[in-house]
């Protein structure tokens, strides 16, 4: 999440159509989410560890990842995040088979090499392991919206490039995923999608 500042990014949830959005979302998340005691979780592209802090509730321990060393410094000083590792999500630096889960939250959106970070996922995860992937729809709503307003100048939306659920699929598909479950809120704006490491990819 680099090139927004994280006051400016927090502040939105604030807003009255933000706390609503951030309830959805989140209590989404909480349905998907269901780890096994001693699993460990990555939140790759944490950003400000909005998200992160509300995993840390459920499932306890996080290992929270950013690019961003102002990110991170955000997320450890307003939301209590201790495991805290700055890396690029195209390059984890992590070694092959180190996670039960990894999730991303709108992230993927904004990265040129997305086949390239999916691979990445799949590396890390265990066999078997869970993927859950967050995104705005494009054919929604607030997709429509985000994208008229990347049209009329807006920078941060300008170098977005939204996904339709089927095409999240696909990549998925194609970076060696098994999608079990996909779900949405928002009128359709916010997706969940879940996908296994299928067992015989290493």
């Amino acid at each position: 999440m680099t090139g927004i500042d994280p006051e400016t990014y927090e502040a939105w949830f604030k807003k009255p159509v933000g706390r609503y959005a951030d309830k959805a979302e989140k209590k989404l998340i909480g349905m998907f989410l269901r780890p096994n005691p001693g699993d460990r979780l990555l939140d790759a592209g944490c950003g400000t560890g909005h998200f992160t802090a509300d995993l840390q509730e459920r499932v306890g321990s996080v290992v929270a990842l950013d690019a961003s060393f102002k990110m991170l410094e955000y997320a450890r000083r307003k939301h209590c995040i201790h495991d805290l590792v700055q890396g690029d999500v195209e390059t984890l630096p992590f070694v092959a088979d180190s996670f039960d889960t990894v999730v991303m939250f709108t992230v993927l959106e904004f990265l040129e090499e997305p086949r390239a970070v999916l691979a990445e996922i799949l590396r890390i995860l265990k066999p078997s392991g869970q993927f859950v992937i967050g995104f705005l729809n494009r054919r929604s709503p607030w997709g429509i919206l985000r994208q008229v307003r990347g049209l009329l100048g807006n920078l941060y939306w300008r170098k977005a490039r939204l996904y339709s659920r089927g095409g999240i699929l696909n990549l998925l598909n194609q970076a060696g995923f098994t999608p079990i479950k996909s779900e949405s809120v928002l009128s359709g704006s916010f997706v969940l999608t879940m996908g296994n490491k299928r067992p015989s990819m290493r």
